[in-house]
C-alpha cells in the first residue's frame, strides 16, 4: 500500500510544474482584471512576459504536387 501511494505521489509531484505552466496566461487574466482598461493592458503585457510559450514546431517543408493531366475529349457528333 505505500508503495502505490508513493507512485501516486510521485506522479503528481511532476505533472504539478506543466499544470502550473499551462495556465499562466489565465492566470494573468485573473490577477490583471480589476481596475481601468489602460492597467489592465500594462498588467497583463508584464505579466505574459513571465509565462514560457509553448515551443511551436517547425513548418514542414512543402509537398509537390504533379500537374494535372488534361482530361480527354469527348467524340463529336
Amino acid at each position: 500500500m505505500k508503495r502505490i501511494f508513493s507512485v501516486v505521489l510521485l506522479m503528481a509531484a511532476c505533472a504539478l510544474p506543466f499544470t502550473v505552466l499551462a495556465d499562466c496566461p489565465g492566470d494573468c487574466v485573473e490577477t490583471c482584471s480589476a481596475g481601468p482598461a489602460e492597467d489592465y493592458v500594462l498588467c497583463l503585457h508584464k505579466c505574459l512576459k513571465g509565462c514560457n510559450p509553448a515551443p511551436v514546431p517547425p513548418v514542414p517543408a512543402p509537398t509537390p504536387v504533379p500537374a494535372p493531366k488534361p482530361a480527354p475529349k469527348a467524340p463529336e457528333k
